[in-house]
């Protein structure tokens, strides 16, 4: 019999496994891939997703008024793309095949902005100390239960240009 706390939380309820075709796409294309579930009992959800989600690590370096040097960092989000691959019922042990599509590749720099304005920009933080790491790309899914911590797991994956 399960404790309590894994009855209601739904920690230790099983595992989700992502398995794409390819680790590697362009923008346009269509990312393939099959998620396999391992639940210990039939789970209600809401939901199983998909999605593929862009963050970029920004780091700024300072000083304070007495000379001390700060290190400050943020992890925005730049992107994120969900679907639902099966809508509410019962779970278990099934597979389901996905087929999730990339953006078409932007025209304009970050933030919507013209490539010569972002170039500056470029510049502005280089002199003012703050540094953007190129963003990391994920896949990610979820099967979404209601009042219970949800079983996920995500993959990283690389943009070619």
């Amino acid at each position: 019999m399960k404790s309590f706390l894994a009855q209601t939380t739904g920690i230790g309820l099983g595992t989700l496994t992502l398995r794409l075709v390819e680790p590697t796409f362009s923008w346009g294309s269509v990312i393939r891939g099959r998620l396999e579930l391992s639940l210990t009992e039939p789970t209600e959800a809401d939901a199983l997703i998909v999605g593929l989600r862009a963050r970029q690590r920004n780091i700024r370096v300072g000083r304070t008024r007495s000379g001390v040097q700060r290190v400050g960092s943020s992890n925005p989000m730049l992107f994120d793309f969900k679907q639902v691959v099966e809508g509410p019922g019962t779970y278990r042990t099934p597979a389901y095949d996905f087929a999730l599509p990339v953006p078409e590749q932007p025209q304009v720099g970050a933030a919507g902005l013209p490539e010569e304005l972002v170039d500056a920009g470029r510049v502005v933080q280089l002199l003012t100390g703050q540094v953007s790491i190129p963003p990391t790309w994920q896949v990610y899914a979820a099967l979404k239960i209601p009042w219970r911590v949800n079983v996920k797991t995500d993959v990283d994956v690389q943009l070619r240009s």
